[in-house]
């Protein structure tokens, strides 16, 4: 049996007394998209979002460092040990809500769907596509969670622009911003809890549309990986698409050990096996150094690094 450290078991208690699931001395490798991490001091698993919101603010009073988990797609977690406690909300209810949008004028066909933040988003988008719903097909491939492309702005096919609302961890309560306020209000400070949202899906109302909607989510599916072990993107968008500006460079399929920018997506790094958070962080930094040579264009990391 595993001995638990000072911080563990400080750690073990906070959660014990909220009634909230923990694990300590968890390997990040098995929770990240890329594979890679060592050690993590514990990964908690709140049931409810008041739970969620109150485990916040316990481990803000005790000064112990959290961040939230997500599916792990845009985290480099480093091979040493890391202090600090994952937030996961997969043990959320899963349960979709489809509701009418009220009050629209000629948008009777027009729904919200209801979903929590640690919520696959391909997962979300495949399921609008069997109901019939337009709007999140191009997130098939998604490798992260609602609640992450809602706090990182997801530019990709104008995301926020289908949000209606979420909410989120705030002083150790559960906050609500509303879609005139997504801008204004919102503190896209790290670390952030994206509890749940609502998001505003189409329906698909002609028999030519619903045929077209079939031919191209068939065709987006095929391109879907669910067995990669990679992330991305791996830099931030710029005004030139940054995959363009890596290939350009002749920089797919490039390697440092066993991390590989993405033959598929040049802003995608893959884990052909055992890559480490040292190779990973190594080819970041010749990609960077290349694509500036090559073109001028100083690339930003767009991956949060735990460790």
């Amino acid at each position: 049996m595993k001995v638990l450290t000072d911080k563990a078991k400080e750690i073990t208690d906070i959660c014990q007394q909220l009634e909230v699931a923990v694990r300590c001395g968890q390997k990040m490798k098995n929770h990240t998209a890329l594979g890679i991490g060592g050690e993590i001091d514990a990964i908690a698993y709140p049931e409810t979002p008041q739970a969620a919101a109150t485990l916040v603010k316990e481990l803000e009073n005790a000064s112990i460092a959290w961040s939230a988990l997500g599916r792990g797609s845009r985290i480099l977690a480093k091979d040493q040990a890391i202090k600090r406690v994952a937030i996961s909300l997969k043990l959320l209810e899963e349960v979709l809500l489809f509701k009418d949008i009220k009050d629209s004028k000629n948008r009777e066909e027009d729904k919200l769907v209801n979903v929590h933040g640690g919520y696959q988003l391909s997962k979300l988008a495949c399921a609008t596509i069997e109901r019939g719903f337009w709007r999140l097909q191009n997130f098939v491939s998604h490798l992260g969670t609602v609640g992450s492309a809602i706090f990182r702005k997801e530019p990709k096919d104008n995301f926020m622009s289908i949000v209606k609302s979420f909410t989120y961890v705030s002083n150790g309560k559960v906050a609500k911003i509303t879609d005139y306020e997504l801008e204004e209000e919102f503190d896209r400070k790290s670390p952030c809890l994206i509890l749940g949202a609502s998001l505003d899906v189409l329906k698909i109302k002609s028999a030519y549309g619903q045929e077209k909607h079939s031919r191209t989510v068939k065709r987006l599916l095929k391109k879907r990986r669910d067995d990669l072990l990679g992330t991305g993107p791996v830099f931030q968008e710029s005004g030139t698409l940054t995959e363009n500006l890596i290939t350009k460079a002749g920089l797919k399929g490039f390697s440092c050990g066993d991390a590989m920018i993405g033959l598929h997506n040049a802003n995608f790094i893959v884990n052909k096996g055992n890559a480490t958070a040292s190779e990973v962080l190594e080819l970041i930094d010749q990609v960077k150094d290349r694509v500036e040579k090559h073109s001028g264009a100083k690339l930003k990391m767009a991956l949060e690094v735990w460790g």
